[in-house]
């Protein structure tokens, strides 16, 4: 895509961020997308790099700090106590964190639970099921699981 039609029919049209970004600012954006290292990416030397972007840079985009909801100016102005009812905030939390891809076809994976706290990520849901108890007094060890694709096991010590 090239740097008019991302700021015109994503990040204005999509994304609503009118008057945040204009043309020099997406140029700049696709030079620092176009120049991060990737592992088997072909195809995009061709182009210049200020003035498009492909469709693997923009996944690179879509998932970077560049793309982020948070805003860390608006948390510096904003160190008052928080009076609003929780609906008012931002909450970085993740749902099927163990997926790798869509909801129906994809695999689990417990890599995707660090991936998502690395990235900032600071709640996650865990499907947690009654395991096996051990004795007649002891309760189920739970276990950590989504539909038949066990994620996690956890084990009380």
């Amino acid at each position: 895509m090239t740097a008019q039609e991302f700021l015109d029919k994503f990040l204005i049209k999509k994304q609503l961020e009118i008057g945040q970004w204009d043309i020099e600012r997406v140029r700049t954006l696709f030079e620092h997308l176009n120049s991060v290292e990737m592992v088997n990416v072909t195809g995009d030397a061709q182009y210049n790099k200020r003035e498009w972007l492909t469709r693997t840079r923009f996944g690179l985009f879509i998932e970077s700090e560049l793309n982020d909801a948070f805003d860390p100016k608006k948390e510096e102005k904003s160190k008052h106590k928080l009076k609003k009812p929780i609906t008012h905030y931002w909450i970085n939390s993740s749902h099927n964190t163990y997926l790798t891809g869509d909801q129906l076809k994809s695999l689990s994976s417990t890599a995707k639970y660090m991936e998502v706290l690395y990235k900032g990520c600071r709640c996650i849901e865990l499907d947690i099921w009654d395991g096996i108890a051990y004795t007649d007094e002891s309760l189920p060890v739970p276990i950590i699981t989504h539909v038949s694709c066990k994620c996690i096991s956890y084990t009380s010590g």
